[in-house]
């Protein structure tokens, strides 16, 4: 609370004359967000009624960019809706920070649907499956600014109209023979043995309860009180086990890092054009997000301001970033991707962005039923004529 006051220029004393506590203050900002999302989503915007009777580009690009002006004014409320709030916090705050931009994903569907009656939209696109990955990624437009990123207006342009009018040319029996996919799926096929182990001894299992209450509170908001309670091993015991809970992060994500980083390396060193290695690294993040979902949720940490110091995340992230972008530049130097844009850093974060379904996304489809997705829309574009 003194940060905050101090942040305002007041006395932590008149901040408390506002709100009672810190808990109070998320609750704030998290209704104002919620009311701002159900606004786009019911169609009462202050542009909605203009913006969204336009073609089907145009109605994906308004609503797109509304969910996205939302989630840049609500940035906070926005990373307080990643994790479940720390342990007894108010039950208001729970559910408010547990609640999903549905109507706006309802909203989103409609148009598809309607796009897909009239003939717009491929028939084989997956509407529900595409109208909640475009919801999903408008809203964490807002994290690109809290990393010096490109424009969030450009940004989410730039993603609405990828998924649309896609970046290249598609030959399904190419793709499904290439070296790259065969790659991208030896690199993955160990990992379905190596999760889910049992606890074999106490160390493990402390491993395996931490885990899950960062992945399911965040890094920040766990404590090893909480650690030890999911564990039920006595607070005592978990200092005895462990140095930190930052050396305990560390141990859970380094072999995460490892496997994920071996298997882009195996699709980049595999014979093959960009396209090829793109679909086979899209192949590679849903297994990651299938195998690893708790490490993958722990891992969004350091896309906040204020990540924590330990486990080095950031070059890794750094060099599978820069593996996309190398095949980005590769393929639009070379004709393999169409896309004009003023600035090939936008492009490849964009494409990076999508070739990384949202966990929320993921759950609700089989591996391969993904994968197509990320073909038909990414790819080749959902529309019928680009």
């Amino acid at each position: 609370m003194k940060d905050v006051a101090d942040a305002c220029g007041i006395l932590p004393g008149s901040l408390y004359h506002h709100f009672a506590s810190k808990d109070a203050i998320a609750v704030e900002l998290l209704r104002r967000y919620r009311d701002q999302l159900e606004t786009v989503g019911a169609g009462k915007g202050p542009r909605s009624v203009r913006e969204l009777s336009g073609g089907l580009s145009d109605r994906v690009l308004a609503l797109g960019r509304q969910l996205a002006d939302v989630a840049v004014r609500n940035r906070a409320a926005l990373l307080l809706s990643t994790y479940d709030p720390a342990a007894g916090a108010p039950a208001e705050l729970t559910e408010l920070a547990r609640l999903g931009p549905e109507r706006a994903i309802t909203a989103m569907t409609a148009i598809l649907r309607d796009g897909q009656r009239t003939g717009l939209l491929r028939e084989e696109v997956d509407v529900p499956l595409l109208a909640r990955q475009l919801c999903q990624v408008m809203l964490h437009v807002a994290l690109a600014t809290l990393h010096a990123g490109p424009s969030p207006r450009s940004s989410a342009d730039t993603l609405c109209l990828m998924l649309l009018k896609g970046i290249t040319s598609v030959d399904e029996e190419r793709l499904n023979d290439s070296a790259a996919l065969r790659a991208a799926l030896e690199a993955v096929r160990p990992w379905s043995a190596s999760t889910g182990a049992a606890s074999e001894d106490r160390a493990t299992a402390l491993r395996l309860a931490a885990r899950a209450e960062f992945a399911r509170r965040g890094y920040e908001a766990t404590t090893v009180r909480d650690i030890a309670t999911a564990s039920g091993f006595p607070t005592g015991t978990v200092y005895r086990l462990v140095n930190s809970k930052e050396s305990l992060l560390q141990v859970i994500m380094e072999s995460f890092y490892q496997q994920v980083s071996a298997a882009y390396a195996a699709v980049e060193q595999a014979p093959g054009g960009v396209v090829e290695k793109l679909d086979a690294l899209a192949r590679v993040n849903i297994e990651v997000l299938r195998s690893f979902p708790e490490e993958y949720q722990i891992q969004q940490a350091w896309f906040r301001s204020d990540p924590p110091s330990v486990s080095s995340p950031a070059t890794a992230l750094r060099w599978r970033a820069g593996v996309i972008r190398g095949l980005v530049e590769q393929g639009l130097k070379d004709g393999s991707l169409s896309w004009a844009a003023s600035s090939s850093r936008l492009v490849s974060q964009c494409v990076r962005d999508l070739i990384w379904l949202p966990p929320t996304v993921a759950g609700r489809s089989g591996k391969r039923a993904l994968h197509q997705h990320v073909r038909t829309c990414l790819l080749r574009g959902a529309l019928t004529t680009a």
